[in-house]
């Protein structure tokens, strides 16, 4: 089972907006809590963020549940799976990615086609789905291939992602206090996986772009789109990472001819989760709206798939 404070954090919240709450086991250790019914024509699959090290938090459910009611006033058939997964100490790569597989993997025989499934992670999650895209086009031994039967997933969408995890880009250096991380916490999260990568010597060097995509040669996203056809990525203009988001993005869209990039003016890295950070109850960010409208678009456009 989940660690009982995610539960309690999962549980507490359908209780208190009178939903059913819905966990089922998935495999290699990981988890999803279900927000709406698990037959829907749409799912979104979220991988929260955390840098690998924070489980979830109860700012999560809040924006989840938010997105799955906005959509069902908007007439969208759809849910939403979120992965409860392993953290640090007990997450060495690629233990995450693995949870996400056999996550995504559970949905697909259970019939939902990929055409279906939207990916969607914050920060690190949005890592996560990197990997996961990775992993794809360079296959890693000993990591379970995902059933996508040659079918793409429905979209993509990367909020604030982590892209790098050595905190050095120029950006990290202009803190003013208008971002809730700080440089030193970064660094710190990012040596918890990087030490791990390290300590295999020369045999890890080659898992550089499965975790840094900002770090990835030139080619190496070659025939992502075929993966996905849609991808959103969002940032926010004071972020500590938005060099690095910006760096990969240029390096992405040579790979991609359909990268919709939505920079926040003013905001914060994970604006859209940022209310909950600091209990407050707005929910009009410019970047929960965006998700929002690609939400319904993408949800709306597989309603003419089989």
């Amino acid at each position: 089972m989940p660690p009982p404070p995610e539960i309690s954090v999962y549980e507490s919240y359908m209780k208190s907006e009178k939903l059913e709450s819905e966990m089922e086991e998935t495999g290699e250790g990981g988890h999803v809590f279900w927000f709406g019914k698990k037959d829907a024509r749409n799912v979104l699959f979220y991988i929260h963020g955390g840098g690998f090290v924070l489980p979830l938090g109860n700012f999560y459910p809040s924006f989840l549940g938010y997105l799955y009611k906005q959509l069902d006033i908007r007439g969208v058939d759809f849910s939403i799976a979120m992965l409860s997964y392993s953290v640090y100490p007990d997450a060495p790569f690629p233990l995450v990615l693995k949870q996400t597989i056999s996550a995504l993997n559970s949905l697909i025989n259970a019939g939902l086609s990929p055409q279906r499934i939207h990916l969607c992670g914050d920060s690190s999650g949005g890592n996560v789905i990197l990997q996961l895209l990775s992993h794809i086009l360079h296959p890693l031994e000993d990591v379970p291939s995902i059933a996508l039967q040659t079918q793409p997933f429905g979209s993509i969408i990367l909020m604030s992602p982590w892209v790098s995890m050595t905190a050095d880009s120029p950006s990290h250096f202009r803190e003013t206090g208008r971002d809730f991380l700080g440089r030193k916490v970064l660094k710190e999260w990012g040596a918890v996986t990087l030490d791990y990568i390290a300590s295999f010597g020369d045999a890890g060097k080659h898992l550089t772009p499965y975790l840094e995509g900002a770090k990835a040669p030139d080619d190496w996203y070659s025939g992502v789109q075929a993966l996905a056809p849609y991808v959103l990525i969002t940032a926010g203009e004071y972020e500590l990472l938005l060099d690095d988001i910006e760096s990969f993005l240029k390096m992405f869209r040579t790979r991609h001819g359909e990268v919709t990039y939505f920079l926040e003016e003013g905001a914060m890295h994970v604006s859209p989760l940022a209310d909950g950070f600091f209990n407050e109850t707005n929910r009009t960010t410019p970047t929960t709206q965006k998700i929002i409208d690609w939400l319904e678009a993408r949800c709306k456009a597989t309603e003419q798939t089989k």
